[in-house]
């Protein structure tokens, strides 16, 4: 796979973003992924790219749809062909889908409130960005809140830092107290963020002035802001003027922290932070607060070590605890460096951000790749990259151990196990007309793998699709073939229900996260033409009931939303199978979640709800006998 990375960055400006593209341009070429850096040639970028040896191509980033940004990236891209683009923002992936669609576009967002709800973010986020990458679950779940967002096109993906050397470390103990004017045998703590109010140094002076130790530690804060006046004020009111150290921005301050004694990091909002990460790498023990991802740093042993924002006290226990226990700052020192380093090193970073990606880039190539020739005439194929079924390892016929599962006057499946693996062989037969025979119409195994593709691309899961087959001659004119595979862990909502009985509680939670489910897949523009309980898997996922697409026989991805027409549609199929397992008052739970998870005001639910129920009244489905109990649905 080839990656490029856009970034349109102006003048000197550096940030988070830059060093995050910069670790995964150095890393991801030793993994045997040549990278490019398409960025302005007035940035930081040209140095820094030849001080590390990356390529690079000048852009000159100019509004939202320039033709000459647009060619100029076209022109680099088909050069360079690349299959990944790391974008910094939704504009460069506008740039980039119009450029070459046939990259898999991914951008990270560091926080949830820049993905909004406006028309160009909207269309941005469901034509031109295949994933969105964050720092941590806390945020992901935010981005979720969306109803026209599904998880599987936000993936969360903790960062990573490099691990420093141990033989550097005890020098910069050395250095940093020399830096402060202190004696060597002094204990300092250590802070590091941009001086304002969300970072709450004001907190971790407090939490100073509270330590119970016989020692008198030192706190030293790195980084410019607003609030240094306020906190040196603080320091003074508290008696703490001579041990608190405000020390500016500094060019090497994680070099510095790593001679700290422990580290405090009281933010009362955050992503996943770097300087918590680097200090651990670094042998410092931590204590922070519980803001964002910060708690999914912090694992076993490490988990006391996280209080609640604005708990100076909880603060000040944890930090008198180590300032008076070496062994103690030691043990934690040692453990916090072995757990950055087996779970937030740059190489496994890179190696996560890898697999996501790649996922998406593959299943963008298969939704594009044109069809080619089989080995007999007149037979055409279309298979997944690395998808592990070649066609010439199928006949044309079925296989001597081929089981059959289901047949209609349309299509029989089979189960066959080949090279040890199992997967599923669906055979269409009709031909309306004749159309496909003579190639008016797209035969339906070739239109299910490539639904199939672009559904994931969207976020939903299907079960993997990885070849399809047709033929336009011979004995049956127009037949077509669909080979897939199998979800670990997942069976058809069917046998799920039909496994064991369902007590109350458990109706409800199935009820209330299918609800959202759909109403997440109608927000993505995916509506089907038969979405009854066989043809949906059911399985476990994050502790929730996750949900997969089983056959995508006339499945539709919609340019934005699904229409009202799909939605009722999709609510009657999914009725009329409740009815087999689910009480009829299961229904007034599902339809009041689907109203939330999709945003419907009162008014538009209940128009889209009266089609359903004449339905379902009609049908004797026991929806009449509901009725009369509630007179309301909403």
């Amino acid at each position: 796979m080839k990656w490029i990375f856009v970034n349109a960055i102006k003048h000197q400006d550096w940030g988070g973003m830059e060093n995050w593209m910069l670790k995964l341009c150095t890393t991801l070429p030793a993994m045997g992924e040549p990278c490019l850096m398409l960025a302005r040639s007035t940035s930081r970028w040209p140095a820094t790219c030849r001080e590390s040896n990356i390529p690079f191509q000048p852009c000159p980033f100019g509004g939202d749809f320039s033709p000459w940004v647009t060619a100029r990236i076209r022109a680099i891209c088909h050069e360079f062909k690349p299959d990944i683009a790391v974008v910094k923002g939704f504009r460069q992936a506008r740039f980039v889908r119009q450029a070459w669609p046939a990259a898999a576009v991914a951008v990270k967002l560091p926080a949830a409130n820049e993905l909004t709800p406006a028309w160009t973010d909207r269309l941005t986020y469901q034509h031109c960005i295949d994933r969105i990458l964050v720092d941590n679950h806390s945020a992901r779940s935010v981005f979720l809140q969306h109803p026209w967002v599904l998880p599987g096109k936000i993936a969360a993906v903790h960062n990573g830092v490099a691990i420093p050397d141990l033989s550097s470390l005890p020098p910069e103990r050395k250095r940093l107290r020399e830096f402060l004017h202190i004696p060597e045998t002094s204990l300092v703590i250590g802070a590091s963020g941009r001086l304002v109010s969300g970072k709450a140094f004001d907190d971790a002076i407090r939490a100073l002035a509270g330590l119970n130790c016989t020692a008198q530690p030192h706190l030293v804060i790195f980084g410019n802001g607003p609030e240094q006046s306020a906190l040196l004020t603080l320091a003074a009111e508290l008696g703490l003027g001579s041990r608190v150290h405000l020390a500016g921005w500094q060019n090497d301050a994680k070099r510095l922290l790593w001679g700290c004694d422990a580290f405090l990091h009281p933010s009362l909002a955050e992503g996943l932070p770097n300087t918590v990460l680097e200090s651990m790498a670094g042998g410092v023990p931590v204590v922070a607060t519980s803001a964002g991802g910060t708690t999914e740093i912090f694992t076993g042993e490490l988990a006391d070590l996280v209080v609640a924002p604005h708990d100076t006290q909880g603060m000040a226990a944890r930090l008198s605890r180590m300032m008076s226990d070496p062994d103690l700052r030691l043990r934690l020192g040692r453990h916090a460096r072995n757990h950055v380093e087996q779970n937030f090193s740059i190489p496994s970073m890179a190696a996560a951000i890898r697999q996501v990606l790649q996922s998406a880039a593959l299943a963008r190539k298969s939704a594009m790749a044109p069809p080619v020739r089989g080995p007999e005439a007149g037979v055409h194929w279309l298979t997944t990259p690395a998808g592990g079924v070649a066609p010439e390892a199928l006949s044309w016929s079925d296989p001597a151990d081929a089981r059959e599962v289901s047949r209609s006057d349309k299509a029989a499946v089979h189960r066959v196990h080949i090279g040890g693996l199992e997967y599923y062989i669906k055979r269409f037969t009709g031909d309306w007309l004749g159309l496909r025979r003579l190639g008016l119409r797209q035969p339906a195994a070739a239109t299910n793998f490539r639904i199939a593709h672009k559904i994931f691309l969207r976020g939903a899961t299907t079960v993997p699709h990885l070849a399809a087959g047709w033929r336009r001659n011979g004995n049956a004119p127009g037949t077509s073939l669909l080979i897939t595979g199998t979800l670990k862990g997942f069976v058809t909502a069917d046998q799920w229900l039909q496994g064991a009985p369902l007590s109350l509680q458990s109706r409800r939670i199935f009820t209330r996260d299918i609800a959202h489910w759909l109403a997440h897949l109608h927000g993505a523009g995916i509506s089907c033409h038969d979405l009854k309980y066989s043809n949906i898997l059911v399985g476990r996922q994050e502790g929730r009931f996750a949900f997969a697409l089983l056959d995508l026989d006339n499945c539709r991805v919609r340019f934005v939303n699904a229409s009202a027409h799909d939605v009722q549609r999709n609510l009657h199929q999914l009725f009329r199978s409740f009815q087999k397992n689910l009480e009829p008052a299961d229904v007034l739970c599902f339809l009041a979640e689907y109203r939330k998870a999709a945003g419907l005001s009162r008014q538009r639910a209940r128009r889209i709800f009266a089609v359903v129920e004449k339905r379902l009244c009609r049908r004797g489905t026991g929806y009449r006998e509901l009725r009369r109990r509630k007179t309301a649905v909403l």
